[in-house]
């Protein structure tokens, strides 16, 4: 712990090191996982419209409570939330858990922010 990096800070341990390297490849495979299952809702409300709107080409409509239309809403919407809920705590942990470590240069997460921001004004130019 005596040896210090270019920045003036103490370098770690090579245990400490890779247990910073686990968690941020924790955090990863989670953010993946969220993207897979918002990815699969939207990819689910798409399709239960679809079906819905050729099954009832020629039948006319039924007093439903919801219809599918409003069905694939719910579950696109419940997918693009919970991905943008994912992508926040996922930045907000990094942020947080990544001060002082030193496999984390930031690059990647400069990178997401960008991104984000990016599809968030792609998002509001529709």
């Amino acid at each position: 712990m005596s040896e210090e990096t270019p920045q003036g800070t103490p370098r770690l341990d090579r245990s400490t090191e890779l247990a910073f390297e686990r968690t941020r490849v924790a955090y990863e495979r989670t953010m993946m996982a969220w993207i897979r299952t918002a990815t699969s809702l939207i990819t689910f409300g798409f399709t239960i419209y679809k079906l819905f709107q050729l099954e009832g080409l020629g039948r006319a409509q039924q007093g439903r409570f919801i219809g599918p239309r409003e069905f694939a809403f719910v579950l696109v919407s419940i997918g693009l939330i919970s991905l943008l809920l994912a992508t926040l705590s996922t930045a907000r942990i990094s942020e947080r858990s990544g001060r002082n470590t030193p496999a984390n240069n930031g690059h990647w997460q400069s990178w997401s922010r960008r991104s984000f921001r990016f599809s968030g004004y792609l998002l509001c130019l529709r």
